[in-house]
């Protein structure tokens, strides 16, 4: 069975605002979630400053339809696709939508993953992204399944 996958770029518009970011970015990332597991898709939101990357994979149909709402979305600008493929297996399984700010990445691995993100955002490429989702998506999880631990 094939997925399809989408990476882009973005740049926040604060204008079209009507929160403040946290808000706006916790109720994006909050119906992103729920649409995602609507719909089957699965992906990663990065943020870098006022730049958004995303990876979103899953059944064509719904990636497209996705897509096309998130092309509509007047709270970001200067959409560029990085890249669109097809593939035979998932990056990302079971993250309905992993978020991570770059800013805020504690983490030296993640951090040093994220770099070329934080220093020339129009040269990422599918393999950056991919690289800094998967290894974040995971780090966070792993985090989560000892803290399950550690207080059960």
């Amino acid at each position: 069975m094939s997925i399809s996958r989408l990476c882009y770029r973005s740049a926040l518009t604060f204008t079209e605002m009507t929160l403040s970011l946290e808000e706006e970015l916790e109720r994006i990332v909050a119906t992103a979630r729920a649409n995602n597991a609507r719909t089957g898709l699965r992906g990663a939101l990065i943020m870098n400053g006022t730049t958004f990357f995303q990876v979103l994979e899953g059944p064509a149909d719904a990636l497209e339809a996705t897509f096309s709402r998130i092309e509509a979305d007047r709270r970001h600008h200067d959409l560029t696709v990085i890249d669109r493929r097809t593939d035979v297996v998932t990056l990302l399984p079971n993250a309905p939508l992993f978020f991570c700010d770059t800013l805020d990445a504690h983490d030296g691995v993640l951090a040093s993953l994220a770099m070329p993100i934080m220093q020339a955002p129009e040269l990422v490429s599918h393999d950056d992204l991919i690289s800094v989702s998967v290894f974040a998506s995971a780090r966070l999880s792993r985090s989560h399944e000892v803290s399950r631990r550690l207080s059960a």
